[in-house]
């Protein structure tokens, strides 16, 4: 009995220490650490991700990312709308299909539902009345969605002043139509280079 005492009374004090030193080391992580000011390696990491702990719990980073994944996904269809629509003032929309699907090789699913998705509300946004209220409509959601973008950045930055309307709107506008023109030109170069390193060099390329 006196045996199993000594080991009952040695476990409960081993158990104290374990969590004295566990809550002391908590106590510097979470708030000693300030006012260390010593420069070591170890300091400086404890220091950062405090800081980044601290910042993610305060500025509600898991929220913000819900909500611009939800409003990234509505603007799926809309944003590929607008791109296709300009590559295909241009008559290159079979080539920025297989750029996309190029990129992205595990989504040729989601990609064929989203071009139908696109081939439809272009049709629809370009006929009758309805052509002015869909232009604007899809201007308006890549539009919001980019500002939704740059003010999540900002608040999560600490940037107090904002840009101007004007510089927004025309810095948003020139993002959409140089994108599609962007992957016009990199899909053209690339067939461009690997037809003539097929024609300089006697190699087959897949």
């Amino acid at each position: 009995m006196k045996s199993e005492k000594k080991f009952t009374e040695r476990i409960e004090s081993r158990y104290k220490s374990i969590y004295a030193r566990v809550m002391a080391i908590w106590a510097y992580c979470s708030e000693g650490v300030w006012e260390d000011h010593r420069t070591t390696l170890k300091v400086n990491i404890i220091k950062t991700v405090n800081l980044t702990v601290k910042t993610f719990l305060s500025s509600n980073l898991q929220s913000k990312a819900c909500a611009m994944t939800y409003r990234t996904l509505l603007a799926i269809v809309p944003a590929l709308a607008l791109v296709f629509a300009i590559g295909r003032g241009f008559g290159f929309q079979n080539l920025l299909q297989t750029q996309l699907f190029h990129y992205f090789p595990s989504q040729h699913k989601a990609l064929e539902m989203a071009f139908s998705f696109v081939d439809s509300c272009l049709a629809q946004a370009s006929e009758g009345i309805f052509v002015g209220v869909g232009l604007v409509f899809l201007l308006w959601t890549i539009i919001s969605l980019l500002d939704s973008v740059e003010e999540t950045f900002n608040e999560v930055w600490g940037v107090t002043v904002d840009r101007s309307i004007f510089r927004k709107v025309t810095d948003y506008l020139a993002i959409c139509i140089i994108l599609p023109v962007l992957m016009i030109c990199s899909g053209g170069l690339q067939i461009f280079m690997s037809k003539t390193i097929q024609h300089l060099l006697p190699v087959d390329f897949v």
